[in-house]
């Protein structure tokens, strides 16, 4: 996630004092053409899934002015996910942003021109990746493409439709305010989960998932594409993958489930979800259809499951008991459980429904 003040590191100038037309943004003469570059390499790391935030001491309307009718703002409303234009604390903006996208400081970028914001950012939240813009504005515009700071192997459809996701997210947020319960707003999105077999066009966003997600992640074992193919090709093993969507729209590929058979046991290796689909019970509906269709292929009699402690996992520390597993055993923050076949005793949830491919 790019946060991004905006006089001197958008455009060049103050659209508060100098007006629309007086601020220096354009790509035929010096230096807005360092701004109009800058904004360009925005939009590339845009289109890659790189999510575009604002956190500036602004009035709104003379930012959406810049954004909504510069005729060289190349940055438009549409490419943001989020924003904090105020005159309250940057350090506490960029918390309350952090909070709102759920995801974590050590995936934030800042760039702006005051090195009083910065320091102050570097100080207080040190996980945040700190850039300031530089006084020799000529080497300004790729610098956020320097370091490997946005460097991905994978490029999946998930992460060119994240934007919009994540603004479809805020949709929910918003109307969620309407029902006086959970399990009416529940409800209320038609929530459907496509459950099927990894498919091998899937392997690339399966390993993507597996090295990337670590708060709804009982086990956090990450694995390559290789790795992930070898599960595929293994007759004693089993990936199924989750796709979600609702009236607001598709969430993508965002579950996985790894099983290992070993005689008439299964090990259920991994099991992750993406943290923009928590807290609508599409977790339990998924675990338990996959063992269900296990059961069917398999001569199940029993089944083991771990959590395997991280810095970030500590909300899926109870998750197998949750779901009617028997804690075994328990060191170094290891929990390993297991459940009989004839206990094994789905619930019911009635407003997911269920797609097999």
């Amino acid at each position: 996630c790019v946060i991004l003040d905006c006089d001197n590191t958008l455009w060049g100038g103050v659209v508060g004092e100098d007006g629309l037309d007086g601020i220096k943004l354009d790509k035929h003469s010096y230096p807005g053409r360092v701004f109009f570059d800058f904004q360009k390499n925005l939009l590339y790391l845009y289109e890659r899934g790189v999510l575009i935030t604002l956190c500036s001491k602004n009035n709104e309307e003379d930012v959406w002015e810049v954004l909504d009718n510069h005729p060289y703002s190349l940055l438009k409303r549409s490419h943001l996910t989020g924003w904090r234009i105020n005159w309250e604390n940057k350090v506490k903006n960029i918390e309350s942003l952090a909070r709102e996208l759920n995801i974590g400081l050590d995936s934030m970028v800042l760039v702006d021109d005051s090195p009083v914001e910065c320091g102050q950012v570097k100080q207080y939240l040190p996980d945040v990746t700190v850039i300031t813009v530089p006084q020799k504005l000529y080497i300004y515009p790729p610098l956020l493409l320097r370091d490997g700071l946005f460097d991905t192997l994978n490029f999946s459809s998930e992460d060119k439709n994240r934007t919009q996701m994540y603004q479809s997210e805020a949709r929910r947020k918003q109307d969620q305010k309407q029902f006086s319960s959970i399990d009416d707003y529940l409800a209320s999105l038609e929530l459907v989960e496509t459950i099927h077999p990894i498919r091998p066009g899937e392997i690339a966003r399966v390993a993507q998932l597996t090295q990337k997600t670590n708060q709804f992640n009982l086990t956090t074992r990450r694995y390559s594409e290789a790795d992930i193919k070898r599960f595929a090709d293994d007759p004693d093993a089993a990936i199924y993958v989750l796709y979600v969507n609702d009236r607001y729209g598709e969430y993508g590929l965002t579950g996985i489930l790894i099983a290992r058979f070993e005689d008439h046991k299964c090990i259920l290796d991994s099991f992750l979800l993406s943290c923009r689909i928590l807290g609508r019970k599409l977790e339990k509906v998924f675990v338990f259809h996959c063992m269900k269709e296990i059961i069917k292929s398999h001569n199940i009699s029993q089944w083991q499951a771990e959590y395997i402690p991280s810095k970030k996992n500590q909300q899926v520390m109870s998750f197998w008991e949750d779901m009617g597993f028997t804690l075994q055993s328990k060191g170094n923050g290891i929990k390993k459980y297991s459940l009989a076949t004839s206990e094994f005793k789905p619930e019911q949830i009635d407003f997911i429904k269920i797609v097999e491919e």
